[in-house]
């Protein structure tokens, strides 16, 4: 690892030359790789990196599909990661909420978020994360200048969060509890309370 990153860095390869710049806007000052080629033109090297895995259960394939895909294009653009997890939460709040006997069509998000906190018992604190996702999806999907693509990572980590958070409340927890719940101890008989 470099304690001081120089201005350039330039490495021969194959006759195309690969150099590390920084950006020179204060505000911003990350890296980047370009690529040179022997007839000079220059290419910047977009770097794929994934910001999360989805939570181990809980989620649907489809609604898997979306967490993967919203984190492997989070970090080239915030917006469409933005997006994919507002399209997630709905298809997950209309699956939960049809679980519990309760028709979701047609409903606003926004509806169908304060549905699931009374019927699903999702905590405030995390009806207040799901709204974001809601308005940030909302702008990237709808509004051109709403969302841009210099949202930083910390913001889409935030809405990954209230994901992982929401599988927590609504399916890993009361599971959990269920088991507890049911397991006795190997002398009580089956019909037996609990102490």
């Amino acid at each position: 690892m470099l304690d001081e990153i120089p201005e350039s860095l330039d490495l021969d390869m194959r006759g195309s030359t690969v150099w590390l710049g920084r950006c020179t806007d204060e505000r911003c000052l990350s890296l980047s790789y370009w690529l040179r080629y022997p007839s000079d033109r220059s290419a910047l090297v977009r770097l794929h990196r994934e910001v999360r895995q989805p939570p181990a259960s809980g989620l649907a394939d489809e609604e898997k599909r979306l967490y993967r895909e919203a984190a492997a294009v989070a970090s080239a653009s915030p917006r469409a990661a933005c997006a994919l997890l507002r399209l997630l939460m709905e298809s997950y709040l209309k699956r939960h909420l049809a679980d519990v006997g309760r028709s979701t069509s047609p409903q606003k998000l926004y509806k169908l978020i304060e549905l699931a906190e009374s019927e699903l018992g999702l905590s405030t604190t995390l009806q207040r994360g799901l709204s974001a996702i809601r308005v940030q999806g909302n702008e990237a999907a709808h509004d051109i200048y709403g969302i841009s693509d210099d949202t930083s990572d910390e913001t889409v980590n935030w809405l990954f969060a209230a994901i992982d958070q929401l599988v927590d409340e609504v399916h890993v927890k009361p599971q959990i509890w269920d088991q507890l719940r049911q397991r006795r101890a190997p002398d009580r008989a089956p019909d037996e309370e609990p102490f």
